[in-house]
């Protein structure tokens, strides 16, 4: 049975811990392809690895040019 989800690309931040890391494997179980971005890079990669079809970026929210 496929997800509510397939085939869409979602973009997450602050997915590298806790509720945002939560979110992302929901995500992805749901069929979504997942964009993990956080300003950790390599905790949003140790995710992204975990899932199916995801990827991961560093990204810091609060500078208004990323």
């Amino acid at each position: 049975m496929a997800g509510q989800l397939e085939g869409l690309v979602t973009v997450l931040t602050g997915g590298a811990q806790g509720l945002g890391e939560a979110l992302a494997m929901r995500l992805s179980r749901e069929g979504s392809r997942v964009v993990i971005g956080d300003i950790n890079e390599s905790a949003a990669a140790s995710v992204a690895r975990r899932l199916p079809d995801a990827v991961a970026v560093q990204v810091d929210v609060t500078d208004f040019a990323q």
